[in-house]
């Protein structure tokens, strides 16, 4: 690759940080580029060098779209650098979409002003995809520029971070965190989801590019490509697969997640800890907010390093709050004795005292969905003793749906009052009907509720009629 050395100088605007990102083709780096859009604090724009390189390489030949390209496009890439690349913004971030094959015929003294991080895909998965454009080469997939990059960066005091594509999609918020972390910017959740459709930074170009980014919320979870390799392609990976390594062993590793997201709810790790699970950006949306609130409020002896697994069955080491909350709706899927349970967390609460916390594995703990108009309350009073009920409102007639109603304290464990639900679910809410509930549920609890719990009880449920 030719690298031109020309004595250049660029007026940088000093309170930006001009975060440059150097994909290869493929790489969800259209993705990424909606991800910091969804950031008020930055600008984004889409590979400004694409006239350039076409213009100075035999790409434009084969590139769909090409001609199309170099006449919307500034195709003088010096001019670009100090134009577009350089130039004072109003956004503290200004983010660059840029792929590293373009980097053709140019001065790279450029790079030593921008904050610079290398995306990556492995080529098993990407140069599949590539091939339905156009048969490419080592040079299209941007492997060897990439690597050349690497060299330059460090050569120049720089330590860029590295993206992986499959590590960014199995575990998009902990991967894009730390990337925040390394580049000195805070975390925003908003990063996570997007709109569907084009957005008008795109490129002329997305019409051959971005049909599935297009038709996308989120980063999609990682899957693996089940069809054969393309024999015709073999050449082509066993000369990538050098770079990409090398790439990837420095890359930002996904661990495991903490949670996920499927249709029926969101998957709670039992590996992940507490402190990570109150750090989590998706449990802000759920419960409205109350699980991250309820975690850090966790037993002041714990270290940090508690995990769901041995919490559930030591809670004096986390959050009472946190317990009282999940169990409104929790499930665990264990594993007791060689048998898969689906259980209630409550009724898992209940007789874990009977289990050796070695011989039952925990596979998941699933928060169910919240439906349309559902609302949580949770309360905890001067003697620690919790409550916390949801329910789904039908404000027109005063409807209350799937209610769950939960006590707990150090006396007694997280117990759902299953009759008080039953009294109070597809009635028309009223003080005198709540009364009655409570009453009725009380005989639910093995330590029945003082006069003056019940009355803390009544106001919290009074509080959700509409």
């Amino acid at each position: 690759m030719q690298v031109i050395l020309c004595p250049l100088f660029y007026a940088v605007y000093p309170m930006t940080i001009r975060l440059s990102i150097w994909s290869g083709p493929r790489n969800v780096s259209t993705a990424l580029m909606y991800a910091f859009a969804q950031r008020n604090d930055t600008r984004v724009i889409d590979e400004p060098f694409y006239g350039h390189y076409l213009t100075v390489s035999d790409a434009k030949t084969f590139h769909p779209g090409a001609d199309e390209v170099m006449a919307d496009m500034d195709c003088d890439g010096p001019r670009v650098v100090h134009d577009v690349l350089l130039t004072p913004t109003d956004k503290p971030v200004l983010f660059f979409k840029n792929m590293t094959h373009h980097l053709v015929e140019l001065d790279w003294g450029f790079l030593n002003q921008l904050t610079n991080v290398i995306l990556t895909r492995d080529p098993v998965d990407m140069l599949p995809s590539l091939a339905k454009k156009f048969s490419p080469t080592l040079r299209d997939t941007g492997y060897d520029t990439q690597i050349q990059l690497l060299d330059y960066l460090e050569q120049h005091g720089q330590a860029p971070v590295i993206i992986d594509s499959c590590e960014l999609l199995t575990n998009p918020s902990h991967v894009l965190g730390q990337l925040c972390q390394r580049i000195d910017i805070p975390f925003d959740k908003n990063m996570l989801q997007w709109q569907t459709g084009a957005r008008p930074e795109d490129g002329i170009w997305a019409k051959h590019w971005y049909h599935s980014v297009h038709k996308s919320t989120s980063f999609a979870p990682y899957r693996p490509k089940t069809a054969p390799f393309p024999e015709a392609l073999r050449p082509l990976l066993t000369e990538c697969q050098p770079y990409y390594e090398r790439l990837f062993a420095q890359a930002l590793k996904a661990k495991e997640a903490t949670l996920t997201t499927q249709r029926d709810g969101i998957y709670l790790a039992p590996s992940a800890t507490l402190t990570e699970l109150s750090q989590e950006p998706l449990l802000d949306e759920y419960a409205t907010g109350l699980i991250p609130q309820a975690l850090a409020q966790r037993n002041p002896h714990d270290d940090g390093q508690t995990t769901l697994q041995s919490y559930l069955f030591q809670a004096e080491a986390g959050s009472p709050l946190f317990t009282t909350l999940i169990s409104l709706d929790a499930e665990l899927k264990t594993v007791v004795a060689g048998k898969v349970r689906i259980l209630p967390l409550p009724t898992f609460l209940s007789y874990r005292a009977k289990l050796a916390a070695d011989g039952v594995i925990i596979n998941n703990l699933r928060l169910p969905p919240l439906n349309y108009g559902g609302h949580y309350l949770l309360k905890v009073d001067e003697t620690q003793l919790c409550f916390a009920v949801r329910m789904d409102i039908q404000s027109e007639k005063r409807l209350a749906g799937h209610v769950r109603v939960v006590v707990s304290s150090a006396e007694r464990p997280a117990t759902r009052l299953e009759n008080t639900e039953r009294r109070l679910t597809w009635q028309p809410l009223n003080q005198t009907l709540i009364e009655e509930a409570i009453e009725f549920g009380n005989a639910d609890l093995s330590l029945p509720l003082t006069a003056q719990e019940k009355q803390r009880l009544q106001a919290l449920l009074v509080e959700l009629i509409p």
